[in-house]
């Protein structure tokens, strides 16, 4: 079990997560400008830990409410921001996610690989989502119909249970479809981080993804169309 941490001693403070959740912020505000109309009613912040882009949410939007499954985390959100609405909700359980709001728009960043089942976050995801869901994730490299299983380290930036599948690209965009959304849009825009960005010797890391049920036209993001995936074949490659 992870000690509870103190509010100053916060792994999210320092500067590897700050430098990656401002470049995150930066594109995220470039696409929510991109929605028109912008939506109204209530927006919902997922694993909102410690409350940093909930307090970036605000100052957008009015209605904000964060969740997340972490209580220790929750308790330091609702100091450092206040007027957001802070719940718990495991969004791996059905019967947690139940007690949650719908959003007309979800932002999701930095949850789906810290997770056991992110097909079953995405299908409870999809039912949140009214309008639009903002989605940040790590990708595993690959081409194939897969996820890859990881162990992860044992602190509060981590899942609950520091065990998590990565899907490859084609998998998340089929389980995004599945799950509800059908348009899903890819990012394009320079995102200034080293994990958005491949070189020669090593596969980008991370996507950002506005999903949802109508079509946006905007030079930032592009259509992901999700693949087919057949059957498994068991049939032996020739010797």
């Amino acid at each position: 079990m992870v000690a509870p941490m103190a509010d100053s001693q916060l792994l999210f403070d320092q500067p590897y997560y700050l430098a990656i959740n401002e470049a995150r912020w930066l594109a995220a505000v470039n696409i929510i400008e991109s929605l028109d109309p912008r939506p109204e009613g209530l927006w919902l912040d997922a694993a909102c830990g410690p409350g940093w882009f909930s307090q970036k949410l605000r100052g957008l939007h009015e209605h904000i409410t964060g969740f997340d499954v972490r209580q220790d985390l929750l308790e330091i959100a609702r100091e450092r921001v206040p007027g957001v609405n802070f719940l718990q909700a495991n969004i791996e359980q059905d019967s947690s996610v139940g007690a949650l709001p719908n959003g007309d728009v979800v932002l999701c960043f930095g949850l789906l690989y810290h997770l056991e089942n992110p097909f079953a976050a995405l299908r409870r995801l999809g039912q949140l989502t009214k309008q639009w869901m903002l989605l940040e994730t790590m990708l595993a490299p690959g081409e194939t119909p897969t996820l890859d299983y990881v162990v992860e380290n044992q602190n509060e930036t981590q899942g609950a249970t520091y065990q998590a599948t990565i899907p490859t690209r084609p998998t998340l965009h089929a389980m995004l479809e599945a799950s509800g959304f059908s348009h899903i849009y890819r990012y394009t825009e320079e995102i200034a981080h080293a994990d958005f960005i491949e070189t020669e010797t090593s596969f980008r890391k991370r996507e950002i993804y506005l999903c949802g049920r109508q079509s946006i036209t905007t030079s930032k993001l592009a259509r992901a169309i999700p693949p087919n995936f057949g059957k498994i074949s068991y049939v032996k490659p020739p010797q």
